[in-house]
């Protein structure tokens, strides 16, 4: 999203008070109509086609709701981990020195954890999203339950 007058403001009052501060522009009106049309979708492909339609509407490169995602993300004491099954992916937040173990007792898992397998993220879209790929191409790691979660680490509870 380009830089208006009110944001390059902004942007040097920023920096006085924090050389390294992270400025994130955005259009809020944009994001707002974009998710608005979005929920008028019936399946996931649909809805995104409708919100990317909104966005390329504005003449930007693109939503920014990632970015400020991330922004957000760098500031706060939390790790995001990927859990995986055939069939689904979840993301978790949990904070900072969390082990696994005490993961799986948030996320209440049925049974007593004995290990942990663990990927990156890079190896799950590189295999193309397939906990079946991961295990072809040996890009599992086996730790104890007693495993710091590290961010955007892809977990698979055993």
């Amino acid at each position: 999203m380009g830089d208006n007058k009110q944001s390059v403001i902004f942007k040097e009052y920023a920096k006085t008070k924090d050389p390294n501060a992270k400025v994130v522009t955005m259009s809020l009106k944009m994001e707002e109509e974009a998710i608005l049309n979005a929920a008028t979708g019936k399946n996931k492909e649909e809805k995104e086609k409708l919100y990317n339609d909104i966005i390329s509407r504005y003449d930007v490169e693109g939503s920014r709701m990632n970015d400020l995602h991330q922004a957000t993300m760098e500031l706060l004491p939390f790790q995001k981990f990927y859990t995986v099954s055939s069939d689904h992916v979840s993301s978790w937040l949990v904070p900072d020195k969390t082990t696994a173990e005490e993961a799986a007792e948030k996320m209440q898992l049925p049974k007593r954890l004995k290990s942990v397998d663990i990927s990156y993220v890079r190896d799950w879209e590189r295999y193309g999203g397939s906990e079946k790929e991961l295990d072809a191409n040996k890009r599992w790691r086996n730790y104890r339950p007693d495993y710091l979660i590290e961010n955007e680490d892809v977990i698979r509870f055993n």
